[in-house]
């Protein structure tokens, strides 16, 4: 029997290109108002505006590891991937539209190798171009019940809401201990927040997403969670570290 090896990055290039093709039809999609609300010819030329700025993340794309992730573990438990592709691609979106905003919360220099999207255009329309991505999330989510039915689709807006509640919060005390300089963090600390803002929305969500498409068991998914946030919480480490230690030759921050 010969088998081939594959590295982690090619997986990831190849569920990449499948994502991205499900994205960028939203993307257009987007674009297009139904007559009743169109939009004048006078002021197509700022409509054409707003959605170059909405299109930017998510034509930068990125690793694409959490669709990866949502993919993979619901091929993993038996689940089409082609049923699947739905949800990835609103779990990265969610990516696109979290990251514009925390660019701003951060004031980041780059993103993906470019000029942070305010950088470029200002805070106020950079908050605007997220919150239309952030609309397009749940535009995909909602058509995805026509893919994988009520009760699932229900279930995985449930997961979706449950893990971004979890992320923002996650964020809020970051931010909120970032404003108070407050440098008496035990260990629990940090990890209460890298497993709302890593933990859960990386790894274990993602996870969580494509078993819940598989038809996983309560328990299932709990021990998913286990697994997934303390892979998150690593990362998250690793992660702060390079940020204080490394050059990122303008890929990041």
């Amino acid at each position: 029997m010969v088998t081939m090896e594959i590295s982690f990055e090619e997986v990831l290039a190849q569920k990449r290109e499948i994502v991205w093709e499900e994205i960028k039809k939203y993307l257009e999609m987007q674009k297009k108002f139904p007559s009743f609300c169109g939009v004048p010819k006078k002021y197509s030329s700022l409509a054409d505006f707003h959605f170059q700025m909405v299109d930017e993340y998510p034509e930068r794309r990125g690793k694409y590891i959490r669709p990866a992730l949502v993919l993979l573990t619901a091929g993993a438990m038996g689940y089409p991937e082609k049923k699947a592709v739905r949800t990835a691609g609103a779990m990265q979106v969610s990516e696109d539209w979290i990251l514009n905003h925390d660019d701003i919360m951060d004031n980041s220099l780059q993103r993906r190798g470019k000029p942070a999207l305010h950088q470029i255009y200002g805070k106020e329309l950079a908050i605007n171009a997220g919150d239309a991505l952030h609309l397009l999330m749940w535009k995909i989510l909602k058509d995805n019940l026509e893919v994988v039915g009520q009760k699932k689709g229900l279930e995985i807006i449930d997961e979706f809401y449950m893990m971004l509640s979890r992320t923002i919060l996650g964020q809020a005390v970051e931010n909120k201990w970032t404003q108070e300089n407050n440098l008496r963090l035990t260990n629990k600390d940090v990890l209460f927040i890298s497993e709302g803002k890593t933990g859960y929305y990386s790894i274990a969500g993602p996870m969580r997403l494509g078993a819940i498409l598989a038809g996983a068991t309560k328990v299932q998914l709990e021990r998913l969670y286990e697994f997934g946030k303390v892979l998150g919480q690593c990362f998250q480490i690793v992660d702060d570290l390079l940020d204080l230690t490394s050059d990122f030759r303008g890929l990041k921050k």
